[in-house]
């Protein structure tokens, strides 16, 4: 969560000064928060978290592959808008997850505030993210496939080829319906979480 809100301080930073190279001044520590999450997953399957294992995983390892896959990579995908869409997307709902999962673990009462702002900002940011990171994704082609970078061409000893490029589009298609998914997965939740909130109340 800290790391996190420390991005926030970063992000209005660069949005206040108005000028800079922004992936200059949130690429390492989004580097490192962003990886970190992969200890979500492990959380997710001790039972520390009720997410679903599979969901967390297929969330956590996606931006961990766009934080190092595309953003780290290609330098068009640095200066684009689109990561400052998918980046302030992503600490705007991550900072009252973590709030909830802390309040939760904790026992402590549930703010009305935040369990309001933890299954009703996704309406807005997981779009506006899915949107970020297709774009960042996209502005990525042109120097994937000038560079072949991560590309693995024949001949080889493995008689095997990958193309990071091709692979790039065909993620790109997948996006399609696992954007929709992940959101009524989340509309799944708050239906489920609320409601029993108002049941109780």
């Amino acid at each position: 969560m800290l790391g996190w809100f420390y991005l926030w301080v970063l992000q209005y930073q660069f949005y206040t000064t108005g000028s800079g190279d922004f992936w200059g001044l949130i690429g390492t520590p989004l580097k490192w928060v962003q990886t970190a999450a992969v200890l979500e997953i492990v959380h997710s399957m001790l039972g520390l978290v009720r997410s679903p294992v599979m969901t967390t995983a297929l969330q956590v390892f996606s931006r961990v592959m766009l934080v190092w896959g595309y953003a780290n990579l290609c330098p068009a995908a640095q200066q684009a808008w689109s990561i400052r869409l998918m980046v302030l997307s992503w600490s705007l709902v991550e900072v009252p997850r973590y709030m909830f999962y802390l309040f939760k673990l904790l026992g402590l009462q549930m703010p009305t505030w935040l369990l309001f702002l933890r299954y009703n900002l996704f309406y807005v940011l997981y779009p506006t993210g899915i949107t970020g990171e297709m774009l960042t994704m996209w502005k990525s082609l042109p120097f994937l496939k000038q560079t072949e970078v991560w590309s693995i061409r024949l001949p080889n000893t493995w008689n095997f080829a990958f193309s990071y490029y091709v692979y790039t589009i065909i993620l790109l298609l997948i996006y399609v319906p696992l954007g929709p998914f992940m959101i009524k997965n989340m509309i799944r939740q708050r239906q489920k979480n609320v409601g029993e909130r108002e049941r109780r109340v």
